[in-house]
């Protein structure tokens, strides 16, 4: 079995068949020769660029050429025969730092979408919120009406309040009074006015009582 193939470039070490040379000549294997003798098996037809082509009949008279190169990056880090170079590490860095911000890109999007989504829900029911609520009637008091309310400035206790009791009463309050089952709870002072017939607006079943001075200014 031949021990170089074609291609292989090797160094001749003897020349000639006698003489050693000082410094051994290197070429490429063109073509190898299977030989009949059994002493030289096979011969070597080595090409060498600035001379002539020769023939070798023994493989002892010619020798391997290891093969020289820069060793791959990947080769490096896996035998640890060599460092990645301070480039190496800023691309790798370069690539960390773009592969973090397309994630937080993507995280902002999604957020972005969410809000803008929450915010469409939260206009939507505040629409229909204030949609199903009641407007706020404007109440205009009669001349009559109005000169009553004005005319409870002269006295001598302040009443603040007014509200109809379960008995269809027109009462006035010092302060605002509260809701109880059937009548208005007060703390202060309390007047009843001869008055059921006026101030329709205002009905027993109320869960608030009027103040007089939004009255007067409505």
């Amino acid at each position: 079995m031949a021990k170089f193939k074609i291609g292989d470039k090797v160094r001749i070490l003897k020349y000639s068949g006698t003489v050693f040379e000082k410094r051994a000549m290197v070429g490429k294997i063109c073509e190898i020769k299977d030989v009949d003798e059994e002493s030289i098996p096979v011969e070597y037809k080595v090409w060498q660029p600035d001379k002539r082509d020769h023939w070798f009949f023994s493989e002892t008279e010619l020798a391997q050429v290891a093969k020289r190169g820069r060793p791959k990056k990947d080769a490096c880090c896996k035998t640890g025969t060599s460092k990645p170079s301070e480039f190496d590490k800023l691309q790798e860095e370069l690539k960390q730092t773009r592969d973090m911000l397309k994630d937080l890109s993507h995280q902002f999007l999604e957020l972005k979408q969410t809000t803008e989504t929450n915010i469409c829900s939260l206009g939507y029911e505040l629409g229909k919120l204030t949609a199903n609520m009641p407007e706020e009637k404007k109440i205009e008091l009669s001349e009559v009406e109005r000169v009553i309310l004005k005319n409870l400035e002269n006295l001598d206790i302040k009443f603040k309040w007014i509200a109809r009791d379960g008995d269809n009463d027109i009462c006035i309050y010092v302060d605002k009074p509260t809701r109880g089952e059937d009548f208005w709870i007060w703390q202060s002072g309390s007047k009843d006015l001869p008055y059921s017939n006026l101030f329709q607006f205002i009905r027993c079943e109320d869960n608030e009582p009027y103040e007089i001075a939004k009255l007067l200014e409505g």
